[in-house]
């Protein structure tokens, strides 16, 4: 029984490595979409001295800062309220059942 249960781990651990790095290089392909359109000239970027940091001139191009909040913000508030909805009606199930 141990031997069964320490294969089934390594199979589910397998998978969720596999998911998991999936995930890792999918954030990392969408942070570098979103990036590069202003070095290539759509939008630009801008440095504020006070914070030290580079942002979005986002007054600079409206068709990006509405592509960059849909994609970046609305897009992902769906997945995970369609996410949150199928969990709950998972665990409503399964509550029911007991």
């Amino acid at each position: 029984m141990v031997s069964l249960f320490c294969t089934c781990k390594i199979v589910i651990v397998g998978c969720w490595m596999e998911r998991l790095m999936c995930l890792c290089a999918g954030i990392w392909l969408l942070s570098t979409l979103f990036s590069l359109p202003p070095v290539f000239g759509w939008s630009r970027y801008e440095y504020i001295r006070n914070k030290a940091i580079c942002t979005i001139q986002w007054s600079s191009s409206y068709t990006y800062a509405v592509a960059v909040i849909g994609l970046g913000v609305f897009v992902p508030f769906i997945v995970m309220i369609v996410a949150y909805m199928r969990i709950f009606s998972k665990a409503t199930d399964i509550f029911s059942s007991l």
